[in-house]
């Protein structure tokens, strides 16, 4: 039976995990905002976050609900710029 020393430590290394990936995240969102010349703040309206959210996102300190991940992945690897202009159904 595992201790609770055991399942701290097996939560720990799924949240190091978790946090890296969203890190990763937020670096790859960084270079397509630079990329694209677009802010945090354009983007952040387009896939229904606050501004201190996305900044959140970029630095890997938020984790997004799911429908909101999917808007980002799809503006990170689709066609960002409809997404950005509006064009697109969020």
């Amino acid at each position: 039976m595992p201790t609770a020393s055991h399942n701290w430590q097996h939560e720990m290394l799924a949240y190091q995990a978790m946090s890296g990936y969203y890190r990763s995240l937020g670096s790859r969102i960084c270079c397509a905002l630079d990329d694209r010349g677009l802010t945090q703040r354009k983007l952040a309206d387009a896939v229904g976050l606050s501004y201190p959210e996305m900044s959140r996102v970029v630095h890997g300190t938020l984790l997004v609900e799911d429908e909101t991940l999917q808007r980002l992945l799809r503006w990170l690897y689709g066609d960002g710029s409809t997404v950005v202009d509006g064009e697109e159904a969020l």
